[in-house]
């Protein structure tokens, strides 16, 4: 009250002391926190709207933010997420191999599985792209990706390794010591291994497997002599 007469305090101020005066607030409006020189400041994770002079929150990616929701001025600690200028606007984006959770309230950022290299907002499968050497299996998207043909998973944390099928005569292998599929002409073995089928014997030059002569059920060369074992009825010389 000045000479009799109730004046309007400052826009900031709930209650105050003098009109007009933004150091005078003895309460403040909501989400706001009266200060040591009787202002009134927005609380943190808000921001003063200078339309209505009301703390609006803070986009939920933000700690601290103004003029804007979305204007951050820092992001939430140990939250894997960075503050990063778009637009003359700074806004809080996930850290390398984080996303943001659809199901999260605050919009937190989740780690992306770990067959993703990077992976999009709302799920942690739906990798873009996957992990080296791998691709997403026929079922398709959302499922997460698998090591392709001709290597195997080698490690899954923290992200998936797929390394080369070294086995002998191996097209796909399951770990580094036991195949999946053999080459043509091969037959997998139950220690896991690769080995060419009866009367055929391996290229010396690595190139596909070769028809021992006609009377040799297993060989080491092309020549009637290279015979190793005979089918039945037959004896070695």
């Amino acid at each position: 009250m000045l000479n009799g007469t109730c004046k309007k305090c400052d826009s900031s101020c709930a209650t105050c002391k003098l009109s007009n005066s933004p150091n005078s607030c003895i309460t403040c409006k909501p989400n706001a926190t009266l200060t040591a020189n009787n202002s009134c400041q927005c609380n943190t994770g808000f921001y003063l709207n200078t339309a209505d002079s009301t703390c609006k929150p803070c986009d939920s990616t933000c700690k601290t933010c103004a003029n804007s929701s979305t204007n951050c001025l820092s992001c939430y600690e140990n939250q894997h997420s960075t503050l990063n200028p778009i637009n003359n606007e700074n806004t809080c984006i996930c850290d390398s191999r984080y996303y943001i959770s659809a199901t999260s309230p605050t919009q937190q950022c989740s780690i992306c599985d770990s067959t993703c290299k990077q992976c999009k907002k709302g799920s942690s499968q739906d990798c873009s792209p996957c992990a080296d050497n791998a691709s997403y299996p026929n079922t398709g998207l959302n499922s997460g990706c698998t090591c392709n043909k001709g290597f195997y998973t080698s490690s899954t944390s923290p992200i998936l390794i797929c390394s080369a099928c070294t086995i002998p005569n191996c097209l796909d292998c399951l770990s580094l010591s036991s195949c999946k599929d053999c080459k043509p002409n091969y037959i997998l073995q139950p220690d896991g291994s690769c080995k060419v089928k009866d009367g055929m014997c391996d290229d010396p030059n690595g190139g596909d497997p070769k028809s021992c002569f006609p009377t040799c059920k297993t060989c080491t060369g092309l020549l009637a002599s290279q015979c190793s074992s005979c089918y039945d009825n037959a004896a070695l010389n």
